[in-house]
């Protein structure tokens, strides 16, 4: 409870248990691909059944070099599985528009909101343009990641860069929509981005107030100090 308030907080005052919660994509075996829903700093991951029954439409997309392809993502008993080969500086991309309009609270009025997550896993450092309605991804400088909202820099978002250890750094995109910081282990890391656009629409019929976007970018590093021993992967509580 005490995590999930900490992100309310961060999400500007809106609540849900979705909130607390974000996709990541990670290689899982010779050209396989697992996408994860849970909280990635604990290594906690929901499975069917359970939230990720309502994980209904999804979409995954295979960025190479001069293309963009979609493909078929399998559910498994603790997420969903991408079969694909990628080369150097290829991405997969997954995002989900089904999780169902909820009740939450904005500035102290009761609201309906949607969430929307995404996430992104790139095989090297190449700059990318950006695809995913909100989206974060590596600039030509090691370290630095970009946030851009609908294609555009989107300055104060709040951002968490985490490592499968549970280490994690809180920061804000300046005003060009960016971050910088040291990567000083090799490994895996997840940058993830967390923005409310109080913006209406409508998902699956239902009319909306808010939308709760979260996005995550996964990638490995292979410079710097030997990483320090991942947390055990461990089921989200019921």
């Amino acid at each position: 409870m005490l995590k999930l308030s900490i992100l309310s907080l961060l999400l500007a005052g809106t609540t849900g248990l979705a909130q607390a919660h974000e996709f990541w994509i990670e290689p899982t075996g010779s050209n396989q691909y697992k996408v994860f829903l849970g909280e990635y700093d604990l290594n906690a991951r929901e499975h069917f059944p359970g939230m990720l029954d309502k994980i209904t439409a999804s979409r995954a997309i295979w960025h190479s070099k001069n293309s963009a392809k979609d493909v078929k993502s399998t559910k498994a008993t603790d997420g969903f599985v991408i079969e694909q080969a990628l080369a150097a500086d290829d991405s997969l991309t997954f995002e989900n528009s089904s999780y169902p309009v909820y009740d939450s609270e904005h500035e102290g009025k009761k609201i309906k909101a949607a969430w929307l997550p995404a996430a992104r896993y790139v095989t090297g450092g190449k700059p990318l343009k950006p695809s995913l309605t909100l989206d974060v991804l590596p600039t030509e400088k090691v370290g630095q990641f970009a946030v851009t909202l609908r294609g555009k820099p989107l300055p104060e978002a709040k951002v968490a860069v985490i490592t499968p250890a549970g280490w994690k750094r809180e920061l804000s995109t300046n005003a060009q929509g960016q971050i910088e910081l040291p990567l000083p282990w090799q490994g895996n890391y997840l940058v993830l981005v967390n923005h409310t656009d109080v913006k209406p629409g409508k998902l699956k019929g239902k009319s909306y107030q808010i939308a709760n976007y979260a996005t995550s970018l996964s990638f490995q590093q292979n410079t710097g100090a030997a990483s320090l021993p991942a947390l055990a992967a461990s089921k989200m509580a019921e």
